[in-house]
């Protein structure tokens, strides 16, 4: 029995002997791996760990690449409806304060807030050429109320008071922007075209 259980932790030291060799062999592969010139890694595969195409930028200056399928972009457009629709009725707006020179006075219009919401009908964020990025809103309601303020003449001075409420429908909105390096190498996101349209407003 001592014989044999002698050669079986002989067996065993040698088997863990060799399982330790192979790991530090294989740590080691990793690390010349990822100690190339450079400093760059390279995967198991072979070859760069990013696409020849960013070789040709400035080294330490932002690149990005990115390719998304159409169900991206049915994804981000799902997640834009639940923003949209959870930000539009906590917006603060501001105040209002605007002369009107034919009448001698001025309309203020303050604690203005959203009354009235109802969701789009359909919310698309989809590619356009060259490199636009689109957001469609179609068919929105929304209602915005306020306190009215001021004054105006007309033969004699008016005060204005009282509460004033603006409601629109069927409001369409398209909005399209791009990304560009801005001034620090930091990715910015501009606004290239912006229109808007509303079926009627009472």
């Amino acid at each position: 029995r001592n014989a044999q259980g002698t050669t079986a932790v002989a067996k065993s030291d040698g088997g863990g002997a060799q399982v330790s060799r192979a790991h530090r062999s294989k740590k080691n592969e990793r690390t010349e791996r990822c100690s190339a010139s450079a400093g760059q890694c390279v995967p198991p595969g072979g070859g760069p760990a990013y696409h020849s195409a960013l070789a040709d930028g400035i080294r330490g200056s932002s690149g990005i690449k990115a390719r998304m399928n159409p169900r991206a972009f049915q994804y981000f457009s799902t997640i834009a409806l639940g923003v949209l629709n959870y930000q539009i009725k906590r917006a603060r707006l501001p105040n209002i304060n605007q002369c009107i020179p034919q009448m001698s006075g001025c309309v203020q219009v303050y604690n203005l807030y959203v009354s009235r919401y109802r969701c789009p009908q359909r919310l698309t964020i989809y590619p356009a050429p060259p490199n636009l990025i689109v957001l469609d809103v179609q068919n929105l309601d929304i209602g915005v109320t306020g306190n009215l303020g001021g004054q105006i003449v007309i033969l004699l001075p008016l005060a204005l008071f009282g509460i004033i409420q603006v409601n629109a429908y069927q409001l369409n909105i398209r909005v399209g922007t791009y990304i560009e390096r801005g001034p620090t190498g930091c990715p910015v996101i501009r606004v290239a075209s912006c229109a808007a349209s509303v079926g009627y407003v009472d």
